[in-house]
């Protein structure tokens, strides 16, 4: 493939050259393998997706518990699942702690996208 210079900096795609473009079968085999395998990709998200949002929620309940006892902040399972799942008002400061910790979490998932590119 050849990409021709034009004016200034800008670059020409040359299109003619995608006809002289060699494909081995190895090449094409791979591309046909990752073609299968997003197909496969989005099928299982698609089906399983209740048991994924699960997962979810179990890793992100994990995570603020973790993440807080290193910071010496505890409170019991029942009463986390209550802060994080159910938005109920912290009742003391680790709760307050807690309730931040997810509230940071949620804006960092929701603006994944924009973060990774600062």
């Amino acid at each position: 493939m050849q990409i021709k210079k034009s004016v200034g900096d800008m670059k020409k795609f040359d299109y003619n050259t995608i006809e002289k473009l060699y494909l081995n079968t190895d090449i094409v085999s791979m591309l046909n393998t990752i073609s299968e395998y997003k197909g496969k990709e989005q099928i299982y998200n698609d089906i399983k997706k209740d048991i994924l949002d699960t997962l979810i929620e179990v890793a992100r309940i994990q995570s603020i518990e973790s993440s807080n006892k290193i910071e010496g902040i505890f409170t019991t399972n029942e009463r986390l699942k209550e802060l994080v799942v159910n938005n109920v008002k912290p009742k003391n400061k680790n709760e307050q702690e807690i309730t931040g910790y997810k509230e940071v979490l949620k804006i960092i998932h929701n603006n994944y996208d924009t973060l990774v590119n600062i």
